[in-house]
């Protein structure tokens, strides 16, 4: 199941992780500032650890090594900046091969000398839809990679909770 970007921040508020110095809500960009003493501190108060060192006695205490935080490349790639290179060389590729056949002997040939033959229009329907479905696989490469992003980045902030919470007994 992928997630929306609204469901990872309800996550965070659900947390009770506070927002960034001199923010009133959480941002997109804020997630991979988040560090494993951010998170430590929000998973204390949520599941009540005493982290007092006088009174902890035999109660569990989380450990910043405990919590994976949010790395940026992983945020980019849920947001979908690690694949505009893929798709700027993909659409100037793609636009590149149809020009290459539009402009072919082939072409010219369907023309029969005659840029409004329909020959010549079938051939051209048939170049655009292979740029087009070479581009429709890549956007569609690239909405999946970005799901499973989203994916990696619900895991591992439900993972801080189900840590938290397996300790808290």
């Amino acid at each position: 199941m992928f997630s929306t970007w609204q469901e990872l921040l309800g996550l965070l508020e659900g947390y009770g992780l506070d927002t960034p110095t001199g923010s009133s809500n959480w941002q997109l960009q804020d997630l991979s500032s988040i560090t494993s003493g951010d998170i430590v501190s929000a998973m204390n108060t949520m599941f009540d650890f005493d982290t007092n060192p006088e009174t902890q006695g035999e109660t569990p205490t989380l450990t910043s090594q405990m919590f994976t935080p949010i790395r940026a490349e992983q945020l980019d790639a849920a947001m979908g900046k690690t694949y505009s290179p893929l798709l700027e060389s993909a659409t100037s590729q793609g636009l590149t091969k149809m020009k290459q056949t539009l402009d072919s002997k082939q072409a010219t040939q369907a023309s029969g000398g005659f840029a409004g033959s329909g020959q010549f229009t079938g051939f051209q329907k048939g170049a655009k839809d292979v740029y087009g479905k070479g581009l429709e696989q890549t956007l569609s490469n690239i909405s999946q990679s970005k799901g499973q992003a989203m994916g990696s980045l619900r895991d591992i902030m439900q993972g801080w909770k189900e840590t938290a919470s397996s300790l808290a007994g």
